[in-house]
């Protein structure tokens, strides 16, 4: 076994020596961590589902298992009120060196419906270049790819060019509900010099480095009306339709532009400067073609004023995810419905505050109520606050790097549609500095057949070796 020098003032000729030989022992042994890839898949860590529990906690132990197998002085499940958090240290880096924490999560979305999948979403499936798999593209690989590149330094070099944390999460899928507290109750032993954020990810031909996260919030509406469903010739006009009321309401969340029309909900969105919207124009215009692909929409929708990139990263939305009430079979049933409702989601930007929104999303809603029927809330979770990254840099400038040498690619600074509710609350609560570095490139996370690319197996782990030991040569 080749052993690196003691120190972390490493010549680049050294440097990339370490890097070849890690990529070479993961390159010997792709097809059992393929395997072992395969085997973590097959686990069904449904986090939102209670009839699940048993199996997300068997994913936690089989990771602490495998994380001691490999090499970790430390793997454990660190308890609180919700799914356990995986933790690990393997501080086996030369004395001085950075420590690291890396984030991702072990639990996966809900499979149904089933008849929708192609091939058994917890039996791995290779075909066309692609696994499908639940969890595979998100985020499983965030958790995987990152133990795989650390057993191919542990065995390659015999250390690390960084000391590393890992912090695993089992409830990001739900909303990250006991995140906040269990990082207040295990503070001290979180510390470290940097995040590393390894969920999300990157074009399949573009690798992008994250500026920031939106927060979100969620609320469920519901109307009630009549104690029972009713005949509509009987009643129909003197009885108030609970989902006509629901109509109403979902009508006016925008006006004909896309403008979110709950009262103050833009008061705090810091505005996008002129310099800014011009290069989030330039960078939409490569990206749209391929998004509109994935998406199989005609033409986009919203603010025509704001670029594409604007739209989707730097903006607010409010977006239902789902309606219910009255008949949902074939055909006709002539009733007036005795409920109805529907869940919404909004996504928030820097400088929101995601209690500040939820209290005028209610105000809102308030608006809307008559003696005629009964409207609440029934549910408001999963609030997270949007989260900065770091978008240059040392940190970035290495990571750039990283990306230049295996993918052969400029990285693109993009902003994350998306939310990673943990994410603010590490923001919020410890004030480290955090850079998004996800392996999730595939497609249809959160719905059936996801896939991630099988090249992103071997692309992903030699990327991570390259990052990790070019963060071992600079001050954190």
């Amino acid at each position: 076994m080749t052993r690196t020098p003691t120190t972390t003032d490493l010549t680049t000729d050294v440097m990339n020596e370490c890097i070849a030989q890690s990529i070479a022992y993961t390159r010997a042994h792709e097809a059992s961590q393929m395997e072992g890839f395969f085997e973590f898949l097959r686990l069904p860590s449904i986090s939102t589902d209670p009839a699940y529990q048993e199996d997300l906690r068997g994913a936690a132990n089989w990771l602490c298992e495998h994380m001691l197998k490999i090499g970790f002085e430390e793997a454990y499940l660190l308890e609180n009120k919700g799914a356990p958090i995986v933790y690990g240290e393997c501080f086996k880096a030369p004395e001085g060196s950075p420590t690291i924490m890396i984030y991702a999560h072990y639990d996966v979305q809900p499979v149904k419906p089933l008849s929708r999948w192609y091939y058994d979403p917890f039996e791995p499936t290779v075909i066309d270049g692609k696994i499908y798999a639940r969890g595979a593209v998100d985020d499983k690989c965030g958790v995987y790819f990152n133990l795989k590149a650390i057993e191919s330094m542990l065995e390659a070099t015999g250390q690390l060019p960084v000391n590393i944390k890992v912090f695993f999460e089992g409830e990001e899928e739900s909303g990250s509900p006991n995140m906040s507290h269990a990082i207040a109750q295990y503070r001290d032993k979180l510390k470290a010099d940097l995040l590393i954020v390894s969920d999300g990810g990157s074009a399949p031909e573009q690798p992008y480095i994250t500026s920031g996260v939106r927060g979100i919030i969620s609320a469920e509406i519901e109307i009630k009306g009549p104690k029972k469903d009713l005949h509509s010739g009987r009643f129909g006009g003197v009885v108030h339709n609970p989902v006509h009321q629901l109509s109403k309401i979902i009508a006016s969340l925008h006006d004909e532009a896309g403008w979110v029309q709950i009262p103050g909900f833009y008061d705090d969105v810091l505005p996008v400067s002129t310099e800014e919207r011009a290069a989030l124009a330039l960078q939409s215009e490569g990206l749209m073609s391929y998004q509109q692909e994935v998406a199989g929409v005609k033409a986009f929708w919203g603010i025509k004023e704001q670029a594409f990139l604007e739209r989707i990263s730097h903006q607010p939305t409010c977006d239902v995810n789902g309606i219910y009430g009255g008949y949902q079979g074939d055909g006709t049933m002539t009733i007036i419905p005795t409920s109805a409702g529907c869940k919404i989601t909004m996504r928030l930007v820097a400088n929101q505050d995601p209690f500040d929104i939820a209290q005028k999303f209610e105000r809102f809603i308030e608006s809307f109520r008559t003696e005629t029927l009964e409207i609440s809330l029934k549910s408001r979770t999963g609030y997270s606050y949007p989260a900065k990254l770091l978008s240059e840099g040392p940190v970035v400038e290495a990571l750039r790097a990283s990306y230049a040498s295996i993918w052969q690619k400029t990285p693109q600074i993009v902003g994350m549609g998306g939310s990673i509710p943990i994410l603010g609350m590490f923001y919020q609560e410890l004030a480290m500095p955090m850079v998004l570095f996800g392996f999730g490139i595939g497609d249809n996370q959160h719905a059936p057949n996801e896939f991630i690319y099988l090249r992103e197996f071997r692309r992903s782990i030699d990327t991570a070796i390259d990052f990790y030991h070019r963060l071992g040569r600079i001050s954190l």
